[in-house]
Parts: C-alpha cells; structure tokens; sequence
C-alpha cells in the first residue's frame, strides 16, 4: 500500500491558540513536506526562506492539499442567470457597506462579458458588479 504523505507534497499544518475563557483561535500554515516519517512529517513553510527551520509535527496535526491538473481545468465558478437567488459582496475598496442577496434581474453586458447587474432585494433593486455575484440557488424554472 502506497503511503498517503510523499515527499514533496505541499500540506496545512493546524494549530492555534487556547486562551484561558477556553476559546480556541485556530491557525495554519502551508509547508512543504521534506521527509516523511512513521507517524511524524519533516515539514518547511511554503514557499520556503532561506532562514525557515525544519519542523517535525505528528501527521495528525495536517492536511494534505492535493489537486490535479484535470480536476482544476474542468472547475470554474457557478454562472449567474436571471432570476437565480444570488449574494452580492462589496469590492475591496467598500468593504463597509453590506452584503445583500436577492434575485438577479438584468445582467448589463459590455464587449461581450457581463459587467453590472441589478438584483431585486424584496421590493427594490440594487446594483452590483457581475463578478461579485455567488450563486445561492439556480432558478428551476429555467432549463
């Protein structure tokens, strides 16, 4: 049987914190996997730094992050259609104002590609750019 950690493969080392209300703050990190050993791994940070040191943590304490090259082509994000139920997030730059969902009215295109839409928010509507939609729910009256 073939060992589930190999050499090379990149993994989430979990950790964090436990404050004294008993609260705990998790915290990762991505690293490379240097050697691995009977119930230990030899990890370094990815990408690594001349100064970053070996550690060697239980297996149990990682993830392995795997993907393969067909499985990343073949994914993308859903597509927004009219009248799917759909969340809207703020750009970076106005990250204060609010988060909203609704139902997607008019898709507004500009050399081809979706730009802005308009978003039906129980009795008004509200502009967003297309990119910054994720889809809730497809409309199961279309297709």
């Amino acid at each position: 049987m073939e060992d589930y950690w190999k050499k090379g493969d990149l993994a989430v080392l979990t950790g964090g914190t436990i404050e004294r209300s008993g609260n705990f703050i998790s915290s990762f990190q991505i690293c490379e996997i240097i050697e691995v050993g009977l119930l230990d791994l030899a990890l370094i940070q990815y990408p690594s730094r001349s100064f970053d040191k070996i550690e060697i943590v239980p297996k149990a304490s990682c993830v392995k992050i795997s993907t393969d090259a067909e499985s990343l082509c073949k994914s993308g994000t859903a597509v927004a259609s009219l009248g799917d139920l759909v969340l809207s997030f703020p750009p970076p730059y106005k990250r204060n104002e609010d988060i909203f969902s609704g139902i997607l009215y008019s898709i507004e295109y500009f050399g081809g590609n979706p730009r802005n839409c308009k978003i039906l928010c129980g009795e008004e509507f509200k502009v967003s750019a297309y990119e910054r939609l994720l889809v809730l729910q497809k409309n199961i009256e279309q297709g």
